[in-house]
């Protein structure tokens, strides 16, 4: 019984040292020395058709990387890709849209990001959706620029035009979907649930343990 016991709170153990292990990777980590990045195109995006721009406020995903290879998006069954995701040594700086800090309906914009040094991020590209719902869902138009090297800092700070030379168009087509994950209040909930049930284990042994066993049949007296 104590074996059961002992083999039950390892497994419960480990149960918990993975939930702590999520809730403290959702805290904010120790920060390096942080690097401005300044993102912004001199050519408007263009939607699908490449004769209007973007509408303001239509989705723009920068991404950072240690290399110059755009490792896509994160796949989500067999077809369906999810917009902020990246994959390999790539990762999502952040979001701007169309029109931000920029004229209105130009198809442009201009923001700064931040980012760690220790997030060895050396290279830089931009991920533009026709689209400007609060999700990236369902059939959408899209495109991605070129993947740009991120020069030696002037004072911790570095500018990047994602359309120098001409503009981007929308000229993909394919299915998004957006899959939440597990908040920090789900995260408790399955933590408390996981602790209701150790102590339910241990009512049950110590129950068990005080209950006195039967009377054998046919002993020899």
């Amino acid at each position: 019984m104590r074996g059961n016991m002992k083999r039950e709170f390892r497994q419960l153990g480990r149960m918990l040292a993975v939930v702590c292990g999520l809730l403290f990777a959702g805290l904010p980590a120790a920060r390096a020395a942080l690097v401005s990045l300044d993102i912004y195109v001199t050519y408007s995006i263009l939607d699908n058709t490449g004769s209007a721009p973007l509408a303001d406020g239509s989705w723009v995903i920068v991404v950072g990387s240690s290399d110059n290879v755009n490792d896509g998006m994160v796949t989500y069954g067999t077809t369906n890709y999810i917009a902020n995701s990246a994959q390999g040594n790539d990762i999502v700086l952040g979001t701007v849209f169309i029109g931000d800090n920029s004229f209105a309906n130009t198809g442009k914009f201009f923001q700064t990001f931040q980012y760690d040094t220790t997030q060895n991020v050396g290279y830089v590209y931009v991920r533009y959706f026709q689209t400007t719902g609060s999700d990236i869902t369902g059939m959408v138009h899209y495109g991605q620029s070129d993947v740009f090297n991120l020069n030696p800092t002037n004072f911790g700070v570095v500018s990047i035009d994602a359309a120098s030379l001409s503009s981007l168009v929308a000229s993909n087509f394919d299915n998004f979907v957006v899959i939440p994950e597990p908040g920090t209040a789900q995260l408790l909930f399955l933590a408390g649930g996981m602790l209701f049930a150790a102590r339910m284990t241990r009512k049950r042994a110590k129950k068990r343990a005080k209950t006195p066993l039967p009377p054998k049949t046919g002993a020899i007296t």
